[in-house]
């Protein structure tokens, strides 16, 4: 078969839960090439952050990996059954390209599965990962990568919004993000298990949810945001106004259910000990961190180029929340992320009524979810004229 024959005939998303080992899973997500043709590459995004090209021959090992995987033939892949998966997936890649060689389709799957169960164990990648900005997908695809469900914070506009959200599959979304409120919804597990081809996100309150993290993992969940501002709990509740022993046991919580968790961090005049807030992150596994800088802390610059100085030399993911506070350029070089561009650029913030918009301030009104193609509202006029400004760094 022809690689563009083959191409044209594969799923543009595909989604599959790689489980190394029993009570350990991953969801992996590759997306096909946006062209069609045997030189465009594939993108294979690893725990909802990590984007990576693939060259194009490539990809489709990996994807006759995906199809052999979703069989749940063998649903924990320890190396007996990742054996079993791998011979039967050269096989079919084989059956389909006669001159593929046996060695190098084994080369190239054991070369993706070790980086996969690196970023898996909070290890730094290789060079085998030359990682993209997680708003390429968009701005290649023209489209948004997530949805924030704001549901004006009411589980009643949640559960009216859910086969509206169940249709996004369709319209090719990575991402659902859901807001606390959610964990409080008797219903939250249904709605989780309809999206098993989502990477599902929750914005947790730093209170304990309805159901447990586990119960919420094993239906679909992959990561929570949990907010925790220092270890200090006089501090704590100065910041957040909330108890540090329960934020403590969230975490705790959500770690043990093998989510991936992520800390929001709100910078004040109060907590500038953030060293020993990042050593406390490394050493209970936590992956990434969000960084908020309130408006009054002074030096600014200064403080974020320590953080990230120590939040790489210990291999955690930082993305920034606010603008300003160093140029685009300089937050490239040093690696930091810059949260803000990614939703100009990327995501569409959704409320109870169906409205779609393109900013957290919910100020710039896109249009409706249930009556819209997403595409179409990608492109329209006024999202072109903010994704512009956003790249220019407004």
């Amino acid at each position: 078969m022809e690689i563009t024959e083959y191409l044209e005939k594969i799923e543009e998303v595909n989604t599959v839960i790689y489980s190394p080992k029993k009570d350990l899973k991953i969801k992996l997500q590759l997306i096909a090439p946006i062209k069609r043709v045997k030189d465009c590459d594939f993108y294979l995004i690893i725990g909802g952050a990590f984007l990576a090209p693939i060259k194009n021959m490539y990809g489709i090992y990996l994807y006759e990996f995906f199809k052999v995987v979703n069989k749940k033939i063998y649903p924990i892949l320890d190396k007996k059954n990742a054996s079993y998966v791998i011979d039967e997936t050269i096989s079919n890649i084989k059956k389909i390209f006669l001159e593929a060689e046996e060695v190098e389709i084994l080369r190239i799957l054991s070369s993706y599965l070790d980086e996969i169960r690196r970023y898996m164990k909070g290890q730094t990648l290789t060079d085998t990962f030359k990682s993209v900005t997680p708003y390429k997908y968009s701005i290649t695809y023209r489209r948004p990568d997530k949805v924030y469900v704001m549901a004006d914070n009411k589980k009643s506009s949640i559960h009216e919004m859910h086969e509206v959200l169940s249709s996004l599959e369709y319209q090719k979304v990575l991402q659902i993000v859901y807001p606390s409120v959610a964990a409080k919804d008797e219903c939250f597990l249904k709605y989780l298990e309809d999206k098993p081809c989502f990477y599902n996100v929750l914005l947790s309150d730093g209170t304990m949810p309805y159901h447990t993290f586990q119960r919420m993992a094993d239906a679909g969940l992959d990561q929570v945001i949990i907010p925790l501002s220092s270890l200090n709990s006089d501090t704590e509740m100065k910041i957040t106004g909330r108890d540090l022993k329960m934020v403590l046991s969230v975490i705790k919580q959500a770690r043990d259910s093998n989510l991936k968790v992520s800390i929001l961090t709100k910078v004040t005049k109060d907590n500038l000990d953030y060293l020993e807030l990042v050593k406390y992150l490394k050493g209970h596994g936590i992956r990434s961190f969000y960084l908020e800088f309130q408006e009054d802390v002074s030096n600014k610059d200064i403080i974020l180029k320590q953080a990230n100085y120590y939040l790489h030399m210990y291999s955690l993911e930082f993305k920034l929340i606010n603008k300003g506070i160093l140029r685009d350029k300089e937050l490239n070089r040093l690696g930091i992320y810059p949260l803000y561009k990614e939703n100009m650029v990327s995501s569409y913030y959704t409320k109870g009524d169906f409205v779609l918009f393109i900013d957290a301030a919910l100020k710039y009104r896109l249009g409706s979810l249930s009556m819209d193609k997403i595409s179409s509202l990608y492109n329209s006029n006024l999202a072109k004229k903010l994704r512009k400004e956003s790249l220019k760094g407004k």
